[in-house]
């Protein structure tokens, strides 16, 4: 009795191993199907063509690290004629990063008029995202690039991002740094 109770044991104990393992398998399967999509989302909400100006021609291209991060890039016309670049950076990476630069996203698009004054549209942005961004324990790095083409002027702030490289007719590549924080 013992002997077959042993084997029934065993039995049990070996199908509730394999029933877990692929309940794990489902789940992994799941989560790796839901990154797939959050990436396809994410790359759907960067530009596929970068709008030129009569002065300039501008290109990007991005990869993450892993299915999903927190880079976010843009060029906006911005309906005088002009436009904003954008470039920005959320601490960390995978959901958590990319959620924020998605907010970032959200908040750049939707105060385009603020545009001709990046230094002013930054403080607004650290305004609106500060409080989330520091429960999470987290930053956005950023670079806002003014071109007002019919002055041939470049208005830039920064906040804790690289500077704006710059490449010339000439192939020289300017280094143009932002002041401040």
């Amino acid at each position: 009795q013992v002997n077959v109770i042993q084997t029934v044991a065993d039995f049990l104990g070996i199908h509730i191993r394999n029933t877990q393992f692929r309940e794990e398998q489902v789940r992994a399967r799941l989560v790796t199907r839901d990154l797939e999509i959050a990436a396809g989302i994410q790359r759907s909400l960067l530009p596929q063509r970068l709008p030129g100006t009569p002065h300039a021609s501008l290109a990007g291209f991005y990869r993450s690290a892993r299915e999903v991060g927190g880079d976010y890039f843009d060029a906006l016309p911005t309906g005088d004629g002009n436009l904003l670049l954008v470039v920005a950076d959320v601490m960390g990476k995978g959901l958590p990063a990319a959620l924020f630069a998605l907010m970032f996203r959200s908040l750049v698009r939707a105060r385009r008029d603020l545009a001709p004054a990046p230094g002013r549209f930054l403080a607004w942005l650290n305004h609106n995202l500060f409080q989330e961004l520091d429960r999470a324990n987290m930053f956005v790095t950023a670079l806002l690039v003014y071109v007002d083409g019919a002055r041939h002027e470049l208005r830039i702030a920064g906040a804790g991002h690289p500077p704006l490289l710059l490449a010339t007719a000439a192939g020289e590549v300017i280094e143009v740094p932002s002041s401040g924080m």
